[in-house]
């Protein structure tokens, strides 16, 4: 009886796993950039927000999204990585590798 009750659940999860995915709603650019974060690499390309050091630039760290949360959850890295000279990408998302490795390279 407990396994026929295990495997009935297990069987409704891989059915509705689609319905269990988060999928957050799409926004608007001027609604997630502010003074400190700008959009990267421009408003009209928009795949994350940057922000730079006001001096000389010593390095860059890209900051995924990842699960659970979002990017607002990853606030504190600007803060503590911009006065050591460093540029922070905010990236949004993750469409496939290649274009991590072009949006690295172009950091």
């Amino acid at each position: 009886m407990i396994v026929a009750v295990g495997l009935a659940t297990l069987s409704l999860v891989i059915v509705l796993q689609d319905r269990l995915l988060y999928v957050p709603a799409r926004v608007d650019v001027k609604q997630v950039v502010s003074a400190e974060l700008r959009p990267w690499p421009s408003a009209q390309e928009f795949r994350g927000r940057v922000a730079e050091p006001m001096g000389g630039m010593h390095g860059a760290v890209m900051v995924f999204q990842g699960n659970p949360g979002r990017l607002g959850h990853r606030a504190t890295y600007p803060h503590a990585q911009v006065p050591l000279g460093r540029r922070v990408i905010r990236r949004s998302s993750v469409v496939n590798w290649a274009g991590v490795i072009k949006d690295g390279n172009a950091a």
